[in-house]
């Protein structure tokens, strides 16, 4: 089987674009929901109502966020098989299908509830995983072991693609993308490539990555036919036509899992720096914060984001456009609105001296926020803003500070903090006469911390 030709290019889009806000682009907002146990690679998808779905890969069970926040479990049909592998949603059929993969076996429940069905395959320590719904309603998954893609056609039927040796080397297929054009992709890292599957061909052809052991996992095709590759050993994104052509761009950081919009916009989350690329089809690459190393991502169809994270799932959405104000009465007195100020710093150094009594003394009730700047703390930049608003409204014989330790990695300004206890950022304390009260640890709302320490 031969290869398509490589060409390795730089799009001018990508060239150009740096990691920062384009200036007509909203910012967006990160609303974090705590959910005990979870972890990064667990599956996730959504169901047409707008609910979220993921697979607890270690409780066997598969959990449903519905849109009012509420959590609810359903039992895999065989709670004695585990390892849940991978989700797609059935639309039309309203199922809710899974993949366990040391058990290799396949199953699906009804979206509204209802008794669903669990069949073992015929495979041989087939180890399957990455689940997709195909445009024809058939579902493919990938054995990484057998080096074989599979097809479930909607009567049941099952058909295999054996994806070819190279260099006496199995393809071992890690993941599984399907466009909207009907074309199928698997990334290999055993073969440094991906192999595409044309709509209604017969076997898969294989395009190699121009950068050596990049190791491609996680993909997805845009509308335009691309396929988004996530490579994770050179921390690039690779982007791939269905002639052959790749791109590849440095991310500078792990790309853990690629999602895409139905506008083409792409999303890439990056583990280690605890944030969200989002490339647009037009415009400036956006950085959004959210923290907890985020992993697998799925856009929902009112076109937020949501990553698994751990023991947190993560809603990203833009932040709405502001309206005009409705027009006021000649009669009416509308009060002006409170401008949001950043808080009062004090330096670290001078916070400890003060402290232990080497300098003036702290005033009597103080709200002391111990927090960073640095995007590294994705806790601290969602928490930031809270606070400053906070300040900025004010409270009766209250004294708002802020303490900063930038680099958030700083080891000398850690070690000052492990002297009053801190153990984490971002963290508030109600300190009156000198003594800690009161502490909110983390990032919360205003309403929660504010409670949390004054009431």
């Amino acid at each position: 089987m031969k290869s398509l030709p490589l060409i390795a290019l730089v799009l001018s889009l990508w060239a150009s674009a740096s990691l920062t806000a384009h200036a007509e682009d909203r910012p967006w907002v990160c609303t974090a929901t705590a959910l005990k146990g979870v972890q990064t690679n667990f599956p996730i998808t959504q169901a047409p109502d707008g609910a979220i779905w993921y697979g607890d890969v270690t409780g066997n069970r598969l959990m449903r966020l519905a849109t009012d926040r509420q959590l609810s479990a359903v039992v895999p049909v065989d709670a004695a098989t585990q390892r849940l592998s991978g989700l797609a949603v059935e639309p039309s059929q309203q199922r809710l299908w899974y993949l366990k993969d040391t058990s290799r076996r396949l199953g699906f429940v009804p979206l509204n509830g209802g008794q669903g069905q669990e069949f073992a395959y015929e495979a041989k320590h087939g180890l399957p995983r990455s689940l997709r719904l195909g445009v024809d309603g058939a579902l493919w998954f990938v054995e990484p072991t057998q080096s074989e893609v599979i097809r479930m056609a909607p009567d049941g039927a099952m058909e295999r693609f054996a994806l070819p040796e190279m260099l006496s080397r199995r393809a071992s297929p890690q993941e599984l993308a399907t466009g909207a054009d009907g074309s199928v992709w698997v990334s290999s890292i055993a073969h440094n490539a991906v192999y595409r599957r044309a709509p209604g061909a017969g076997a898969f052809q294989r395009i190699d990555l121009p950068s050596p052991s990049s190791h491609p996992q996680a993909l997805a095709v845009g509308p335009d036919g691309r396929a988004w590759v996530a490579l994770t050993a050179t921390k690039a994104l690779g982007l791939v036509t269905p002639d052959g052509r790749v791109q590849e761009r440095e991310l500078g950081d792990r790309p853990t899992d690629v999602a895409l919009d139905p506008k083409g916009n792409a999303y890439v989350s990056l583990s280690d720096r605890q944030a969200v690329l989002r490339f647009p089809v037009q415009g400036a690459v956006q950085r959004l914060i959210c923290g907890a190393n985020p992993g697998r991502l799925v856009v929902a169809s009112n076109g937020h984001v949501w990553a698994m994270g751990n023991t947190r799932l993560f809603e990203l959405q833009p932040q709405p456009r502001p309206t005009a104000p409705a027009p006021v009465a000649t009669s009416e007195v509308q009060a002006p609105a409170v401008p949001v100020k950043p808080m009062a710093t004090l330096p670290l150094s001078e916070l400890m001296q003060r402290l232990d009594g080497r300098g003036p003394p702290l005033p009597a009730r103080l709200i002391l926020h111990i927090t960073s700047f640095d995007p590294g703390c994705g806790h601290c930049v969602n928490q930031n803003p809270v606070l400053d608003r906070w300040a900025s409204q004010g409270e009766p014989d209250v004294t708002f500070l802020r303490t900063s330790i930038d680099p958030w990695q700083n080891k000398a300004m850690w070690d000052q903090l492990t002297r009053l206890g801190i153990r984490g950022i971002p963290e508030t304390r109600l300190i009156v006469n000198g003594k800690t009260e009161r502490r909110a640890k983390g990032d919360m709302p205003y309403e929660q911390v504010r409670s949390t320490l004054l009431e």
